[in-house]
């Protein structure tokens, strides 16, 4: 009797750690289902309710062939929608081969416990006390992560919602202006007596390249910001110069720097980093474009880039009139637009850098400076050189 006792407390403990271990239901009921296996000499099968709040045919413990079976499903499903025990040793639907307890928690029924004996005696009322004890514990603990998966969705549903939103606004003015000025140009073009003058003719392919780089700026941040919140943004890595990257960036941001002064100061003896050159590219875009957006025209950008601590460190600073201390830690939240800002933006520029910087496992901040403006910066570690190909030019 005390070995059994013991034996009990035990599985009780094993019970009770699984599930404080576990990150969730399905993750703590393959334990669970082994302990009280090993204790009452049979199989153990656990089927849970989904957010939808059907029960899913998806078994934790137990084998696929005997509870998902037509016959033991049935006896299940009968369980759970009436929050009674049924099956083998009981008085309802008894030919079935387990016994069914439905995981009932404080406000609803969360799944079902199956026992199937080994053998074709009956539990003895400590054993059916353990099994219903753990069957308790289970619905609690199944119940809690319950609500927290249906919080998660609802978040992210909310998250979904805004962006939807956003889209909408995204329509109705980002997108719509640059559509406006393409197809107004468009249109002037089509007049011979406009296009007959070379000036005009420039100043209007002028105002559609403009309009078309805006237009593409916009879309490629609305997908980018769709393909993160999906977690299927994957790095294409490779090692880069930064001296290369920087170039790129800065001839692709032309027209967008073209009123502002840009200096760039990169030290020597610079080690490669391993990026997605193509991301990379973007998230340097997006703070150079930020900067260029929100200063005066005529005040200067600078790009500066060094070593420091066994890392890469890239910083954009600028001369604008800066943002007020309480905006700094919400600058890359996602659709987070500094109050009294000019109309345009969609917030969102800075919060897929962050996100790009991030995949990299890099790090960025953001800091005003004394003198006005703010400085983006940017770290990544540096990783082992690659082994460069001799120059057999020079043998």
């Amino acid at each position: 009797m005390l070995r059994s006792r013991e034996q009990r407390t035990e599985v009780l403990y094993q019970v009770a750690r699984a599930i404080a271990a576990a990150a969730d239901r399905r993750a703590f009921a393959g334990a669970i289902a082994g302990h009280l296996a090993y204790a009452l000499h049979g199989e153990i099968g656990i089927a849970w309710k989904d957010a939808d709040g059907r029960l899913e045919r998806i078994v934790s413990g137990a084998s696929q062939s005997w509870m998902t079976s037509e016959k033991e499903w049935l006896v299940a499903l009968w369980a759970y929608e009436h929050g009674k025990t049924a099956g083998w040793s009981t008085d309802t639907l008894a030919s079935s081969e387990a016994w069914y307890i439905p995981l009932i928690g404080p406000s609803e029924t969360v799944g079902v416990l199956a026992f199937k004996p080994g053998s074709d005696k009956r539990l003895a009322n400590d054993e059916e006390n353990l099994l219903l004890t753990v069957a308790r514990q289970m619905a609690v603990a199944g119940e809690r992560d319950l609500f927290q998966e249906r919080s998660r969705q609802a978040a992210q549903l909310a998250e979904s919602e805004r962006l939807y939103q956003t889209i909408l606004n995204s329509v109705s003015h980002e997108i719509r202006t640059p559509l406006t000025a393409i197809i107004g140009s468009a249109s002037a073009l089509q007049n011979d007596a406009i296009i007959s003058n070379p000036e005009n003719r420039h100043q209007l392919l002028e105002e559609l390249t403009i309009g078309a780089e805006r237009l593409n700026g916009v879309v490629t941040n609305l997908l980018d910001l769709s393909r993160l919140n999906s977690g299927m943004l994957s790095l294409k890595l490779d090692w880069h110069d930064l001296h290369d990257l920087v170039s790129v960036v800065m001839s692709e941001s032309r027209r967008a720097l073209a009123q502002h002064n840009v200096s760039v100061a990169i030290a020597d003896n610079m080690p490669l980093v391993r990026i997605d050159f193509g991301l990379f590219k973007h998230a340097l875009s997006n703070l150079l474009t930020n900067a260029a957006s929100y200063t005066p025209v005529g005040t200067a950008i600078q790009i500066v880039a060094n070593t420091m601590e066994g890392a890469v460190q890239l910083q954009i600073s600028d001369k604008g009139p800066g943002v007020p201390e309480a905006a700094l830690p919400h600058l890359f939240d996602k659709f987070y637009r500094v109050p009294g800002t000019p109309a345009g933006g969609t917030g969102i520029g800075l919060a897929i850098s962050k996100a790009i910087v991030e995949a990299h496992g890099g790090t960025i901040g953001v800091a005003g400076v004394p003198s006005g403006g703010l400085c983006f910066s940017i770290r990544l570690n540096v990783e082992k050189q690659p082994q460069l190909p001799e120059d057999r030019s020079s043998q």
